[in-house]
């Protein structure tokens, strides 16, 4: 009988720590999505000032970007939580794509190297946004599934941690 509750003491402990790693990890991986999702931010002026002076009604393309990406330097700064923190991101991604997809319809720009070097860093940061993001997704899963099994003992109490946003 003794063997059995240190055998589930030990196993709650051990449950508790791996839960407290995981936690810790998507600080880690929320960290790095910020960072990066920041440096990709920080692109846009130069795509601005490049293609200024080679489309028609330049400030009228990029007015929307410019919008989201002030809404996203408050967000970030403010540390708000990375649910809305994404979803600004995406509707910057959609806004990029069609600034892209009117660049792409420019001679000019497909020839400019300053234009193309930009592009080229956009989309692997793009790239390196989602796997960043497919393994917070991941992680957070595991994660949520072992605060299902400890919100089942009456150890909960002790610990108080929530699920997270996937």
């Amino acid at each position: 009988m003794n063997y059995l509750i240190i055998t589930i003491a030990i196993s709650l402990i051990i449950l508790y720590w791996y839960i407290f790693l995981l936690k810790f990890k998507i600080n880690k991986l929320e960290l790095k999505i910020r960072k990066s999702l920041n440096t990709r931010t920080n692109l846009i002026p130069i795509v601005f000032e490049v293609t200024k002076g080679l489309l028609n009604k330049h400030d009228e393309i990029f007015k929307e970007v410019i919008k989201l990406r002030k809404m996203e330097f408050v967000s970030i700064n403010m540390e708000d939580d990375l649910e809305n923190i994404l979803n600004i991101e995406s509707l910057i991604h959609h806004e990029l794509n069609f600034v892209f997809k009117i660049c792409n319809k420019n001679k000019d720009l497909e020839k400019n190297e300053k234009f193309l070097y930009v592009k080229e860093l956009l989309s692997k940061k793009n790239l390196e946004i989602s796997e960043i993001i497919e393994i917070h997704k991941k992680v957070s899963i595991i994660y949520n599934n072992f605060i299902n099994i400890k919100n089942l003992t009456w150890f909960w109490i002790i610990i108080p941690l929530n699920k997270i946003w996937i």
